[in-house]
């Protein structure tokens, strides 16, 4: 919830009721206070990484740029890996609907496979946690499940 100066806005009234004065920064009390909630648009951060190719004026070779870093791997950002993993995981979407949910909140298209991947790069980011959990887990000399 934003506390930000600039989120208040002060309603006063400019004209009595009874005899249309009111003059100046005179005190005031707040009587009431209303909200207006919104969230800000989201928007998917797309940088595309263009490789030229460049005819070398002295001897006639075609140089091309090298593959940069940032596009050697997956072009789907942590971010979005966060989002798609919580949305199939915690929110138990089938990959039918969380195809749909990613076009209707970002304008994002993916194939199954896509989606299918990307799952699995992000489940590497979680399996030191999950072997220690399961480590502890076959240790203990009692389990319970709810």
């Amino acid at each position: 919830m934003s506390k930000d100066p600039d989120a208040l806005v002060e309603h006063r009234a400019d004209r009595c009721r009874c005899c249309g004065g009111l003059h100046g920064d005179l005190p005031a009390e707040v009587v009431s206070l209303s909200e207006r909630i919104e969230l800000p648009g989201v928007a998917p951060v797309v940088t595309q990484h263009q490789r030229l190719a460049i005819q070398c004026p002295t001897c006639g070779t075609r140089v091309v740029a090298p593959v940069p870093e940032a596009a050697r791997s997956t072009p789907f950002g942590s971010r979005l890996h966060a989002m798609a993993t919580y949305l199939k995981t915690f929110q138990a979407l089938s990959y039918d609907r969380l195809q749909a949910a990613l076009s209707d909140l970002f304008g994002l298209r993916f194939s199954q496979g896509g989606l299918m991947n990307l799952l699995r790069r992000a489940q590497a980011r979680f399996r030191s946690g999950r072997d220690e959990a399961a480590s502890t887990l076959r240790q203990a000399t009692v389990g319970a499940s709810h």
